[in-house]
Parts: C-alpha cells; structure tokens; sequence
C-alpha cells in the first residue's frame, strides 16, 4: 500500500516566502519560529488533501498540553566507549528543558489524521529531516512517550545548553518549537530520558533511526 505524507511546514518569524521552509527543532538560523502550517498530501506527494497554518498561541490555547513547564526531559547523544546503546541511559544527555507543547497526533488531526501506513516528514528550515512511523505518533510506547512540538520552556536546561525560559516569539525560547520525546521512563537518576537504546526498541525499523557517522546511534537527531 502506498503512504500518504504529512508535512509540516514552518513559518520562520523573519522569513517571508513560507512555502520555501519547514519545522523541526533546528530552526536557529531562521530566529524563533512561532507558527507551522501542517500539509497532508495524497500517495502521490503532490496532490494536496488538506492543509492549516497555526501559531504557538493557537495551540497553546485549543489542542491539549503536554508537559507541565517543570519536569525536565532528555533526549540522548552518541556513546562512544561502552555499550554505544547505553541501556542505562545516562551518558552524553541532552536537556531539552521543563517544556510544554502539542503532540504530534494532535497535530496530524488538524487536517485529517493518519492512516496506519502513512508517514510524518519534519523538515527544518536548513533542510535537516526526521520521519516518523504511524505507530510513534499515534501508539508510542513508554520508553518513547508522547512525541511533543513545544512551544514553552518553563526552566532553564542545563548549563551549555541551547534553550532559555519562556515562549518564542520574545525569543527568550531560543530554539523556537523543538520536537521533545516525552518517555514516561527514568533512568536510575530520575530523569525522564529518551535513549539510543529507546530509538532502537521503539523505531524498530533502521530508517526511522539516527546515528552519528554512521555508527553511534543517537536519539537526540530525532529532533
């Protein structure tokens, strides 16, 4: 059976000609993203099914919220020495913040939903892309958690980190919207981390998985 695709596209804050850009965590070329507008497209990758533009507030004000602003989520760099799926999960994290966001299906929904077949493409406003499965989107197991685009950092994330308080139109959020796996697991320090060995259980299919060089796998590209 073929996929349909589901886009979305995002309105960089300073970028005038939209249909040129997309949306995903690494938008920091363009400024703060604010808004996204979500594309369905037939099985043919052309012919368009439906389509909507919405902004951080519009979702903040009509689709559930996912996060509290608090609790702190970590997606998982490459492991160079070791297990390089480290099933510990507590080497080389990357703090993502005490976020607040929409999730992905939640999204999806907005112009029709997704089959069992059909597929998400995020692509970033320098052309990075991520791809994710019906499953992850609409069935995610625990170890991943509920695949979030969020708006809001209630927290600091940890020194050296990239993202700052608040929402990104004032870009104190310095990413703008940023996908964040919120896994319902923790690693044996209480956080709640998504982790190679995560990607790797959940993603059970190779193209939907990240690695570094083409090695080490890393969970922290899928966002």
């Amino acid at each position: 059976m073929e996929k349909a695709r589901l886009r979305f596209l995002g309105i960089a804050a300073v970028i005038i000609a939209i249909a040129q850009f997309y949306i995903s965590s690494f938008a920091f070329a363009a400024g703060a993203t604010t808004s996204l507008h979500l594309v369905k497209y037939d099985t043919d990758g052309i012919t368009v099914l439906a389509e909507k533009t919405v902004d951080y507030k519009w979702m903040e004000r009509n689709l559930k919220i996912y996060g509290d602003g608090k609790t702190h989520y970590y997606h998982q760099g490459p492991v160079f020495e070791g297990d390089i799926w480290d099933p510990e999960e507590v080497k080389n994290l990357k703090d993502k913040g005490a976020v607040k966001g929409a999730a992905l299906k939640d999204l999806c929904d907005l112009v029709g939903g997704m089959n069992v077949n059909d597929e998400v493409t995020l692509i970033s406003v320098d052309k990075w892309q991520a791809d994710f499965a019906y499953g992850n989107i609409y069935e995610p197991q625990a170890a991943q958690g509920t695949i979030a685009l969020c708006w809001y950092n209630g927290e600091d994330a940890l020194e050296g980190e990239r993202y700052g308080v608040g929402y990104p139109a004032n870009n104190a959020y310095r990413t703008a919207l940023q996908i964040v796996f919120m896994s319902e697991d923790t690693n044996k320090e209480g956080k709640r981390v998504f982790g190679n060995s995560d990607m790797k259980a959940t993603m059970t299919q190779k193209k939907y998985q990240h690695f570094f060089e083409g090695q080490y796998p890393v969970a922290a590209s899928n966002n």
